[in-house]
């Protein structure tokens, strides 16, 4: 309903289906047409993510059957029709075959089917439009489950609001929550931000009114990236050929792959099997940019991400070492799963040093002083101007008070804050920081500071979200200075 008065603004909707203006959703019948039909016998034989791939009718027999539902459905769907419709157009074709089934059952399998493909394909519009945030619409009446209901939020009127890249989205998934559900989502708009409810912000906090909340069965997830939803099992593809959308599907296959460019690097193939699914997934959280970045170079990248639980770069090996999966808070409240940032932190300095002609920190000369005068800029913002401080060594007693006072606001968001804490580490000469920082005598060494930066830097600029508000909030023309050069790069 929300998406039918998107497309007809200004035209009132109402809630009977036979009300529903035609609107042909281009990327839900798209997704609903890749689905391939398969018995309830072979969809209990394969993997959660090969399921996941299907369209299955659970009390038919006949995959022929199920694809001339499934064609009624896409007609349907097509047409903007509702489910009265949808009967009237199957009853006929399968009467022997649903002579003990009630209509009810017919319309869970409209409404469930339907709305899956309406999510899916609102995320693939999403993908590429920039939203800030999600927001899940809930109707609220007495035919609301009480699955649903507990997503209920009084705060934010229809529903909870939060951030594309919360957790929330990782570990719960989009609706349908299960079967008959007529929960959605909508897209937010940064200029919608804080003016049609409360968007949660912190990616780390935990939802004492979501504590009952799970999806039933194999709801839930996201069916763009769920399970690798297009590869297709060896009995799917003979039915795709009965059927004859082999070309079709092998078409919607390459371009998939294709958006994961990422696979055919060497780093990729070297992690291990269990690692590559969840890896991928955190991929798929970096920001645009930050993944167009890692396609047009991520191809040199060299690492073994099994060897250390200290990430660092050997400039002598061209090589990164770090351990995937060591548990860090920093990347949990980065939105990952895997030691993404250290990951990220590491490849940027392999890329200062590989995907220019120069180091990339020898292409911003001025990287230095922008840093210091970001750093005095806020040092003297945050003493409210009471005394202008002007260096950071031999320092009075209300200057050092400053510093220590600093430290502890920056401690106050520490685990997002860690990039900030070390380029404050290196500037002041330790003076300022919250407990991630670089030891004294590692600043002694030739561009260290400009070194760390730019890999700080990258990896605010590749993780997006409060990491690089945060960067842009300390060091503002230091890091625009640095977007600058990147841009130049893409």
């Amino acid at each position: 309903m929300i998406h039918a008065e998107e497309e007809r603004p200004g035209k009132e909707i109402n809630a009977a289906d036979d009300e529903i203006p035609p609107i042909k959703f281009e990327e839900a019948v798209e997704f609903l047409k890749r689905k391939v039909p398969i018995t309830k016998a072979e969809w209990k034989s394969v993997e959660p993510k090969a399921r996941f791939r299907a369209f299955t009718v659970a009390k038919l027999g006949s995959a022929t059957l199920i694809d001339t539902v499934k064609q009624q459905l896409l007609g349907v769907l097509e047409d903007g029709k509702g489910y009265a419709e949808f009967w009237n157009r199957i009853k006929q074709t399968v009467e022997n075959d649903v002579s003990k089934i009630k209509p009810g059952y017919w319309e869970t399998v409209f409404r469930t089917n339907t709305q899956s493909a309406y999510v899916a394909g609102k995320l693939q519009q999403f993908e590429t439009s920039g939203v800030a945030a999600y927001q899940l619409m809930v109707i609220e009446d007495v035919r609301t489950s009480q699955i649903c209901r507990n997503l209920l939020n009084k705060n934010s009127g229809y529903g909870i609001i939060l951030p594309v890249e919360h957790p929330f989205w990782q570990n719960y998934g989009f609706p349908p929550y299960h079967f008959n559900c007529r929960s959605s989502i909508r897209g937010v708009w940064p200029s919608q931000v804080g003016k049609i409810g409360n968007v949660v912000t912190n990616p780390g906090m935990k939802f004492i009114q979501l504590r009952d909340f799970k999806p039933q069965g194999d709801f839930g997830g996201n069916p763009l990236v769920k399970g690798s939803w297009w590869e297709l099992t060896a009995g799917q593809m003979e039915q795709a050929k009965e059927l004859g959308i082999v070309d079709d599907l092998k078409k919607k296959n390459l371009e998939l792959k294709n958006d994961d460019k990422i696979t055919h690097f060497d780093f990729y193939k070297n992690l291990k099997d269990v690692d590559k699914e969840v890896f991928l997934s955190d991929y798929k959280k970096l920001t645009a940019d930050g993944r167009k970045f890692f396609e047009k170079y991520g191809e040199k990248l060299k690492a073994d991400l099994y060897a250390s639980e200290k990430g660092f770069y050997l400039p002598s090996e061209n090589k990164i070492y770090l351990n995937i999966n060591k548990f860090t808070k920093v990347s949990e409240y980065a939105g990952f799963k895997k030691n993404m940032v250290t990951f990220l932190h590491e490849a940027g300095h392999f890329f200062d040093y590989n995907v220019a002609e120069i180091p990339l920190r020898d292409k911003m000369p001025e990287l230095k002083k922008y840093l210091k005068q970001d750093a005095f800029a806020y040092v003297n913002k945050f003493s409210k101007n009471k005394i202008e401080i002007k260096t950071f060594s031999r320092n009075t007693a209300l200057e050092n008070k400053y510093f220590s006072e600093l430290s502890l606001d920056i401690w106050k968001n520490s685990f997002t804050n860690s990039s900030i804490s070390d380029i404050f580490g290196g500037i002041s000469n330790g003076k300022i920081e919250d407990g991630f920082y670089h030891k004294k005598k590692y600043w002694d060494k030739p561009q260290a500071l400009e070194r760390e930066a730019v890999a700080e830097m990258f990896e605010a600029f590749v993780v997006g979200g409060e990491r690089k508000t945060a960067m842009e909030k300390y060091f503002p023309t230091a890091f625009n200075y640095f977007l600058q050069i990147i841009g130049e790069l893409l």
